[in-house]
């Protein structure tokens, strides 16, 4: 048994001390470290040095302008939530005014007019962000794949197919 446990153990640790880095791309976790690429990282910022293939350039170019559209919408739908909810808590504001024959004239303005407005298209407005965003990841993985040499081409295709109802036609791309 020792010798058989021995063998194993002298055999891994030959594979690791012969093993190569690889050049190909991997995607990261973190921001600051979105693309791996051999012992190097790279930032989000810089993925034209890490892409040489223009279809796969094309492919990162797209992630990134999704990542910041869906940003921007995302902050704007955000600051609005925030200004109806400040917007939306606020107490009515009662005025009296003394009409100076022993008669009152009180008057409430609604100070919170409008906040639940706010809130609904800041929602809507943040949901549409991250709809924009949710391709973001999708396109890195097929940029990476055709650095990679994985995947050359887009595979589109149509499809015709049959339901109990009808019959439909799907375009996938």
């Amino acid at each position: 048994m020792k010798p058989l446990f021995l063998g194993l153990l002298l055999s891994f640790i030959s594979l690791n001390s012969y093993a190569q880095v690889s050049d190909s791309i991997q995607l990261g976790t973190a921001h600051r470290a979105l693309f791996i690429k051999g012992d190097q990282t790279f930032k989000y910022s810089e993925y034209k040095k890490v892409f040489s293939n223009p279809d796969a350039l094309k492919y990162a170019k797209r992630a990134r302008s999704k990542t910041t559209m869906g940003s921007i919408f995302g902050f704007t739908g955000g600051v609005l939530m925030g200004v109806g909810i400040v917007r939306a808590l606020q107490p009515d504001e009662t005025i009296t005014t003394y009409l100076g024959d022993g008669r009152t004239y009180t008057m409430t303005y609604k100070n919170n007019y409008g906040g639940w407005q706010l809130i609904s298209l800041g929602a809507g407005i943040t949901i549409a962000g991250i709809i924009i965003n949710s391709g973001t990841k999708k396109n890195l993985r097929k940029a990476i794949d055709i650095e990679n040499g994985s995947d050359s081409k887009d595979q589109a295709y149509y499809k015709v197919g049959f339901t109990g109802n009808g019959a439909y036609l799907s375009y996938n791309f």
